[in-house]
């Protein structure tokens, strides 16, 4: 299975995806011939954490809106104000609520995910290594990495280039039957071109 795509690809729309690569999603399509697919396991610790996260970007938001509305107010009564804040901080609030909401939004079906694995179901969330590229594939978005823009590992960080400028990601903390080892030894064998061991479905 190859995607020939010229450059790395980052959606959370499902129709802006190959058709092959909406396929590798299907729970109940098994997966082709020569594709290693490496599950992210849902855990209670996964939760606790997207629940702190949000709860800080909610916290940070909530101080910025109102903080810079008064001051973009007080900037039109008392030229003193002027120079200390622009509409740069109102924004980066609204910004930051709304990732507290979309990580909010994440943590249900985190826990129904983390609940179907633990009754021995299996998810299609994770990351792919097809013949010449990378999935990535989360509750969030999708993210494909061609072996052309990838750029090695560091630690649990995969460094990839992005219209050649550099990008990373984390890889998630856990796997379901996998290590940490196992799976970035498998993203490296990939990225040297060398054939991964596919995990059956």
């Amino acid at each position: 299975m190859t995607l020939n795509l010229p450059d790395t690809l980052i959606t959370s729309e499902q129709e802006k995806l190959p058709f092959p690569v909406r396929e590798l999603f299907e729970e109940n399509r098994p997966l082709p011939a020569g594709v290693a697919f490496f599950e992210e396991h849902f855990t209670l610790a996964l939760l606790v954490k997207r629940i702190v996260i949000a709860a800080l970007l909610f916290l940070i938001g909530a101080f910025l809106v109102p903080f810079s509305l008064e001051f973009l107010y007080l900037r039109h009564v008392d030229p003193k104000y002027r120079e200390f804040i622009n509409l740069k901080a109102f924004v980066a609030g609204l910004v930051f609520l709304y990732g507290g909401w979309l990580m909010l939004s994440s943590i249900k079906s985190g826990y129904a995910l983390g609940r179907r694995q633990a009754a021995g179901e299996r998810t299609r969330l994770g990351i792919f290594l097809v013949a010449d590229a990378l999935v990535s594939h989360s509750s969030f978005h999708t993210t494909i990495v061609p072996r052309g823009s990838f750029r090695g590992l560091t630690g649990n960080t995969l460094n990839y280039l992005l219209k050649d400028a550099p990008k990373s990601f984390n890889l998630p903390a856990e796997w379901v039957g996998a290590s940490q080892a196992e799976v970035q030894q498998a993203i490296a064998a990939w990225g040297q071109a060398a054939p991964p061991q596919a995990v059956v479905q």
